[in-house]
This record gives structure tokens, sequence and C-alpha cells, in this order.
């Protein structure tokens, strides 16, 4: 396997690129661990304290029309709370199935226009197979963003809400009980 190092405006930090003549001999099978400086770009480009660890195994299986690339990752995330702002250590793991299809088997795909049996697009991912080859490691990160909590939340943290008042210097009455209220006629 390639390692691809990025560029400055390249967004992929985490890049393991199987190059199109490694693909020919597929199937493959690959395992790897985000190095410290990885993690720390991840870090960075999905807004987390940190990341503890990244762990990845990918399979990639020649088809008709191109590639499936089938693959596990596991890892530990911390993430701030919602609530406290304080770190929320969090461990990560999720699957993924992105098929890659030839260029013309896309487009006839996604066109309408192909007489094939339709791919299920909530079973699996489907693209267009890049001319540089599949990049593992891009497919792993795209999937941590996914594997994230939206709102994470430390322990027993809860949102104290201050009581509204109103103009005259009272508790302001809930909203929804006063049109309760209005609707029964009082």
């Amino acid at each position: 396997m390639s390692r691809k190092h990025s560029q400055p405006t390249d967004i992929r930090e985490f890049s393991y690129l199987l190059e199109v003549e490694e693909l020919a001999r597929a199937p493959l099978s690959r395992s790897f661990s985000a190095s410290a400086e990885e993690r720390a770009a991840l870090a960075r480009r999905f807004d987390l304290v940190a990341v503890g660890a990244l762990n990845v195994e990918a399979r990639v299986t020649p088809e008709s029309e191109g590639f499936l690339l089938e693959g596990e990752l596991d890892g530990i995330v911390t993430q701030e709370c919602v609530v406290t702002l304080e770190p929320v250590e969090s461990t990560i793991a999720s699957r993924f199935r992105v098929r890659y299809m030839s260029p013309d088997a896309f487009t006839a795909l996604t066109g309408g226009d192909s007489e094939e049996e339709a791919i299920d697009a909530d079973s699996e991912d489907v693209e267009p197979l890049p001319a540089e080859g599949i990049d593992i490691g891009e497919v792993a990160a795209q999937y941590l963003a996914l594997s994230l909590e939206p709102y994470p939340r430390k322990d027993g943290a809860v949102l104290d809400r201050p009581e509204e008042k109103s103009d005259s210097g009272g508790a302001r009455p809930n909203p929804f009980a006063v049109l309760k209220t209005l609707k029964n006629g009082g």
C-alpha cells in the first residue's frame, strides 16, 4: 500500500491510498493505525479535543464493475461536553461498506439509464472509482465523523435554565399553559 502525503491544501489528514496498480491485485486486506500527527490533524478537522486512538481494518474485493471496500474502525475520541465544556472521552466503533464503480457504470447508475440491478442506496455508499485509487484513510476519517456523538454530555451534566422573569418582576408563565387556558375558555 502506498502512503500518499497530503498537500497543505488537501483535507486528507489520514491518507492510506491503494493505487490502481495495487487494486489490480485485489482482493486485498489492510490494517493500520493513525499516528500521533494524524490523530492531532483529525482532531482539528472535526473540532475534537483529541483523538486518542484510531485503528482501521479494511478489505477490497474486485467486482464486475469496480471494487467493494469493506472495513471496521475503532478508536477513542475526546469531545467537549455541550453543557459544561469539560472533556468527554468515548469509544467509537463503526463498520463501512463503499462500492467503487467504474466511471461509466457509475454514470449509468446515477443517470437512471442503467438496465442493471439497482443498488440499494441505504445499504451502502456508491462512489465513482477515483483515477488515483481508493483512499482507505479518508473513508475511515469520514466514518469517524459519522460515529461522533453529536451532543456529547458528561455524566450528570444538567443544563440549568435560569427562570425567565416577566416585565413585572415575577416568574413568566409557561406559554403553553397560557395557550391551554385560552383554549379552555379561561
